[in-house]
C-alpha cells in the first residue's frame, strides 16, 4: 500500500541531491596563476567566498520547511510505515546545519574574520549547550510532576 510512497520519496531524495549537484554555483577560475601556495598568507589580502551565500540560504530554507513538514507528518503518522516514509522524508532536511555553518562563516569573513576555527567552536559550544538545556527543559519533567501527595 506505502510501497508507491517509498519509491516515490527516493526518487524525491534523488532530484533534490541532484538539485543542489547542478544548480550550486560553482568557484570561478582563479584571478591570478597559481605562482604562490594556496595556504600563502600573504598581508592585506582577504580570503574570497567560492561561492555566494544566497544558495546556501536557499539551501537552509529549503531544508527548514523540510524538517518542519516532515516532523509534524512524524507526530501525526497513523501506522509505523508512514512513520517510517516521514522519517525517511526528514532525512532530506539534513542540510540545514552545513549551510547555516557556511552562512555563519561568509557572514564572519565579511566582517573581516580570520580566525574561522574561533568561529566554529563557538558555534559547537552553543550547538552541545543549546541540546542539554533543551533536553533538561523537555525531557526531565519537574520535580512536583512524579512526587504524588
Amino acid at each position: 500500500m506505502y510501497a508507491p510512497a517509498f519509491i516515490a520519496l527516493m526518487v524525491s531524495f534523488d532530484r533534490y541531491a541532484g538539485f543542489i549537484k547542478v544548480f550550486k554555483r560553482q568557484p570561478g577560475s582563479p584571478s591570478r596563476p597559481e605562482t604562490q601556495p594556496l595556504l600563502s598568507s600573504s598581508p592585506g589580502t582577504t580570503p574570497k567566498t567560492p561561492h555566494s551565500s544566497t544558495f546556501d540560504l536557499s539551501l537552509a530554507r529549503v531544508s527548514l520547511f523540510i524538517e518542519v513538514i516532515s516532523y509534524t507528518l512524524m507526530a501525526l503518522a497513523p501506522t509505523a510505515l508512514a512513520f517510517t516514509a516521514f522519517s525517511m522524508m526528514a532525512s532530506m532536511g539534513a542540510g540545514l546545519n552545513p549551510a547555516l555553518q557556511s552562512i555563519a562563516l561568509a557572514l564572519y569573513r565579511r566582517r573581516g574574520g580570520t580566525e574561522s576555527g574561533r568561529l566554529f567552536g563557538a558555534l559547537s559550544v552553543l550547538q552541545a549547550m543549546s541540546y542539554v538545556i533543551l533536553y533538561l527543559l523537555f525531557f526531565n519533567p519537574p520535580p512536583f510532576y512524579s512526587v504524588h501527595p
